[in-house]
């Protein structure tokens, strides 16, 4: 495989990183507003109405409908440079990732021209409607009825998991216009604007408080025939296509470099006791397979952009790529969890107990890069009535060596348990008698009350 760029596309990449470089630092001076859902959307529609302004949006677009014509390769190298400073995504991810590129295919003059431009330009927000209650993975068992009424139809059912219907203006809607036909038949595909009278979204609230995701409800809604995208009945064709598109995007490969990379930070920051969790081998070695497993996603995903370059459709690569790389950020989040213990709990911004007990501060960094000055001694969890407190660094401080689980030689446990070889009880005891003793009152924690011990005395 050739992994050099041409000078066409070096010159590229130096113009766009040129122009970030410029730009980026102004727009994006406020910093990320990750805990204020608005705060957030607008600081993304802010940068993507300056890349739109600057043609920097949807760059592999054909140039009659605004974009560059630029080629995958450049797509792949602009993904790069914007994921290189941290920037926010486009606020029209579905729009422009997904169902742009759907309408190009499959959609009429008329329709280009309606839905292409505002769609770059963040006018107009898309979703995707296609899971349903009972069909989420198998989506050809959606049991949306759209019935043919002449000119129009009227559709009734619900989707569910639907990302951004609460700001959207169009969904790409999947639903059932032929329920005779085999499953894989009879759907068609049809661009439903979002204000029709009988369309009901409810969000759905995560434990974070976000609710990117939505439930929408359709009650005899009303969709006229030039709204359909595709021939009536062979709406799978149409919904195979987009799921493609979906796929060959390359945000989700670079997200988790991203990660890979914060994490590897995370690794080399030193706890209270001067040591580092990559100083202990067993998480070096846990680290290395991680980062091998991300350069196994490049290459595969790699894979998928030589096969669009060849001309070929994108095949089932893309869906192999996105469960796996699925799975390898659990992975890694399992990892960052374990190094950081209790604090894995605190979410960027919130706030925690300071060093004295007396009043708040919140945090200033992201949770997969605790640094010693800005966190406070003690953190929480999140409990409405009380907060366990933990000593800081509990694991940084003292990262259990190999030598203490491995070099001993092998016995029972019972055995082990005789002789009161128990190295990691004995870690965790000392840990806790050298931790400072907190009265109960300044953790919010209420004492428990005496109990008596087998003898009958207080404790």
């Amino acid at each position: 495989m050739d992994f050099d760029f041409t000078d066409q596309e070096n010159h590229f990449r130096h113009e766009l990183r040129s122009w970030i470089n410029a730009n980026a630092p102004a727009l994006l001076a406020d910093g990320p507003q990750y805990t204020d859902p608005a705060k957030r959307w607008d600081r993304a529609a802010k940068w993507h109405r300056a890349l739109f302004d600057a043609g920097w949006v949807g760059i592999y677009w054909p140039r009659q409908y605004g974009g560059r014509g630029a080629t995958l390769i450049e797509q792949y190298i602009y993904d790069e440079e914007v994921d290189r400073i941290g920037a926010p995504g486009t606020i029209n991810p579905v729009g422009l990732n997904i169902a742009g590129p759907t309408i190009m295919q499959w959609g009429t003059d008329e329709q280009k021209n309606r839905y292409l431009r505002p769609i770059l330009a963040g006018d107009e927000i898309w979703c995707q409607g296609y899971s349903e209650p009972g069909a989420g993975s198998d989506v050809a068992s959606l049991t949306m009825r759209a019935d043919d009424r002449g000119d129009y139809f009227v559709v009734n059912g619900q989707k569910v998991w639907t990302t951004l219907a609460h700001r959207s203006h169009f969904c790409l809607l999947l639903c059932r216009t032929d329920p005779a036909a085999p499953k894989h038949k009879g759907l068609s595909y049809m661009l439903v604007d979002m204000k029709t009278p009988g369309i009901t979204v409810r969000p759905l609230v995560q434990m974070t408080g976000n609710h990117d995701f939505n439930e929408i409800f359709f009650e005899d809604v009303v969709v006229p025939k030039q709204n359909l995208l595709g021939p009536q009945n062979d709406g799978w064709r149409v919904g195979v296509t987009t799921l493609m598109f979906e796929r060959v995007t390359v945000g989700a490969l670079l997200q988790i470099e991203r990660e890979a990379a914060k994490l590897a930070e995370l690794l080399k920051t030193p706890g209270s006791s001067g040591k580092a969790p990559a100083d202990n081998p067993y998480v070096r070695q846990r680290f290395v397979q991680l980062e091998t497993e991300c350069r196994a996603a490049r290459y595969s995903s790699l894979r998928s952009l030589t096969r669009r370059l060849k001309g070929k459709p994108p095949g089932p690569e893309g869906s192999i790529a996105k469960l796996f790389r699925t799975e390898l950020l659990i992975r890694m989040m399992s990892l960052a969890e374990e190094v950081l213990g209790p604090y894995a709990q605190i979410m960027e911004g919130s706030r925690t107990p300071s060093n004295t007990g007396a009043g708040c501060i919140p945090t200033s960094t992201r949770v997969l890069r605790p640094s010693p000055e800005a966190l406070p001694r003690f953190s929480a969890t999140s409990s409405a009535n009380a907060c366990w407190a933990y000593p800081r660094d509990s694991f940084l401080a003292d990262p259990p060596t190999l030598e203490t689980f491995s070099t001993a030689p092998k016995q029972s446990r019972a055995a082990r348990s005789a002789a009161g070889d128990r190295p990691f009880e004995s870690t965790q005891r000392a840990r806790a008698e050298s931790a400072p003793q907190i009265p109960p009152h300044t953790t919010g924690v209420p004492a428990h009350p005496a109990r008596p011990t087998a003898q009958g005395s207080q404790p």
